[in-house]
């Protein structure tokens, strides 16, 4: 038996939702991609559409909404 687990299992976000605020650029925008990796379904919140219509365009788990 394998007690050790991939930090992927461990932080494994699948079938989750995650809300994002500032996602269009610098952190929040790395948060989102971090997020979508680990499988959760990410809503990206920001000013800038067309910024994150790029990001949604990318990541097929994010859904944009701007503010």
């Amino acid at each position: 038996m394998n007690l050790l687990r991939t930090p992927a299992e461990m932080f494994a976000l699948d079938d989750r939702v995650a809300i994002v605020t500032g996602a269009s650029s610098g952190l929040g925008e790395r948060f989102a991609q971090v997020l979508h990796t680990a499988g959760a379904h990410v809503v990206a919140v920001a000013r800038r559409a067309e910024r994150l219509s790029g990001l949604a365009e990318t990541h097929e788990r994010v859904v944009p909404c701007t503010a």
